[in-house]
């Protein structure tokens, strides 16, 4: 489970990833612990909701950048 913010680029660390989620249970309890742990951290940041998805463990994790230039476009 992770957090969905236009305000938080590294939300693991504002508190805002949980893994290991086995059940409904557990999902409902993550989801309440998330949202309160990211408002203490960063009450200034919009919250959107949470996201539910796999957590990978193979494969490369890759970063991009983007540039707007004035010639070429993006």
């Amino acid at each position: 489970m992770k957090i969905v913010s236009p305000d938080l680029t590294h939300k693991s660390d504002v508190g805002g990833v949980l893994l290991d989620l086995a059940d409904e249970d557990q999902a409902r309890r993550g989801y309440t612990h998330l949202v309160e742990s990211v408002r203490a951290a960063r009450p200034e940041a919009v919250i959107d909701g949470v996201i539910l998805q796999p957590y990978i463990t193979s494969g490369q994790e890759v970063i991009v950048g983007v540039v707007r230039d004035p010639q070429f476009g993006h």
